[in-house]
Formats: C-alpha cells, structure tokens, sequence
C-alpha cells in the first residue's frame, strides 16, 4: 500500500526541515508529501530543496485560511488511497509510515498514532540529535496530559468506548481517501488553532467508522510556548463552531466541559451498557465548580 502524507504549515520552516529529513529516514519508502504552506511569512518552498528527498514532494502554497483548508487543499492533491496525517512540527520515527500501514487491515478505519512531546531550547541541536543518537527524542520525549488521558479508552489499541472520536489528533492519524469522501473533509469554518480533528472524528464516529490507535506509529512534538489565555479563546470558539456544526448533540457541548477542565472524562464517558440519555440526566455535568 502506497500513501500520501499531508502536512500544512504555518511560518515553521525549521521544524518542518527536521520533519522532512525523518521522512527520509523511513522504513518504508513507498509514500509520498504534500506540504501546503498556509500563507506563511516567507515562502516555504524557497527553503526546501526539494532534490534532497528520496520521495516525491511537491509544496502548495495558499492565503492563509487555517489548517482544515490547508489540510484540504492536500487531501485533492494526494495521488494515492491512504491519507496520513502529519503536522510541521512532529517529527516521524523511523516506523512511522510503516506502522500506520499495518494497521489499516479494513477499509472503515481512522488510525491514530501515538504523540509524544520533546522540549528543545535550540532547533538545530535538535534535528542534529534526531540523526546522531535515534534514542534521544525516544530518552527525551513523554506522552503529553491529553492524550496519556484520552489514551485510557482504548486496550491494545481496540476500544468500546462511544466517544472514540476525542482522540482524533490530525497531527499522527491515517484514514482512506475513500472514508473521507463518505464523510467529509475538515471543516473550514475552523480559521483559528482549533478543533477541526475532533469535528472530524465526531464524524467518522457517526459515520460507523472504526477507531484504533497504535503506539509504534509514533511522531515527537517539537513543544514550542503558548499564549494560554489566546488558547483558551480558541477552546471556545472551536466548541461554538462545533455546536453550530452539530446543534441537536448535546454531547458536544459536554465535550466542551471537558476540554475546558470543568468535568472529568469519566463524567462525560457512559459504560458501554448505557444509554447517553442515561448517562446525560445525571446531574453530575452541572457541578462545575470544584
């Protein structure tokens, strides 16, 4: 199986260097890259040599409109049926590509790979190391809060849970061009840093499509400072447009508790023997303030 790795990027050039350069590296070498290059400050392609890569790469360029759009812009570009999903930012294992392969053994499947995150204070250093010692991101690295928490839904990489769908990380996951033609690409009313992934997951998951996760599919966050106040801003305004997106769910305004640490995962996730209706009437969502 031959796949397509689309990876947008905004004004981050040097990390996306990095990226490129583990592709390179991969076990598996029957792939090929799409960058889309979301408007940066300067032309990306002006700093990629293109000639330095085994794969064939080709660099789109547009206004900057967002991730979905860029991711979008990459979907209609891809030559082949498996997508797989890669950021600027998270630099591949060597089994990457290969790991995501693997698991797509039906066609209704969306793979997520596992996240892990490194914080580097010098870039170069850090490509430098990637190559020099192959453990040091692995030394280095942990599973960021998120997903070590969204990570307990699933049991050696199957899981029972009716909200699958909050694990979809876009920057590590795999999914066939097919299934996104059935349920729809990223949704571009997503501008902002936002949450375009879980839409999409939600979805997949109404869709019937079939959740997995793989720890050897791994990719390393290169963690960079936020603005938490700008963050939590787009926290609303994400579960806004995904309300609006889906009005009669109330699920997702639960979701929107949890992303912003009124309710734990537990209050919000039904044991598989009950109903949402069930689970939703307990009055334990509204007990905010703790």
């Amino acid at each position: 199986m031959r796949s397509s790795i689309i990876i947008p990027v905004y004004n981050q050039t040097e990390q996306l260097l990095i990226t490129l350069q583990a592709l390179n590296k991969q076990s598996n070498k029957s792939f090929e890259v799409i960058v889309v290059d979301d408007g940066s400050d300067e032309t990306v392609e002006n700093f990629v040599d293109l000639s330095a890569f085994y794969f064939d790469i080709s660099i789109l360029r547009q206004n900057n409109k967002g991730r979905s759009a860029a991711r979008n812009m990459g979907i209609k570009q891809a030559k082949f049926e498996l997508i797989i999903f890669c950021d600027a930012d998270r630099v591949p294992g060597k089994d990457f590509v290969k790991s995501h392969i693997d698991e797509h053994t039906e066609e209704n499947l969306v793979v997520i790979g596992e996240v892990r995150e490194i914080y580097v204070s010098n870039l170069e250093y850090a490509g430098d190391m990637f190559f020099k010692d192959p453990d040091f991101f692995i030394k280095k690295s942990k599973i960021p809060k998120y997903p070590k928490i969204v990570g307990n839904i699933f049991d050696a990489g199957v899981t029972e849970s009716k909200m699958p769908w909050i694990s979809t990380f876009s920057g590590n996951m795999s999914i066939s061009k097919e299934m996104l033609s059935s349920i729809g690409d990223f949704s571009e009313l997503f501008t902002n840093w936002g949450f375009e992934h879980f839409e999409l997951g939600y979805r997949a998951f109404k869709s019937n499509l079939k959740f997995v996760k793989t720890s050897q599919a791994v990719n390393y966050h290169i963690a960079h400072s936020r603005d938490l106040s700008r963050l939590k801003e787009y926290f609303i305004q994400s579960i806004h447009i995904m309300e609006q997106l889906h009005p009669k769910d109330e699920i997702i305004r639960f979701f929107g508790d949890f992303m912003l640490g009124k309710v734990s995962l537990q209050e919000i996730e039904p044991s598989p023997e009950a109903s949402w209706k069930e689970k939703i009437e307990t009055p334990i969502f509204f007990q905010v303030d703790k």
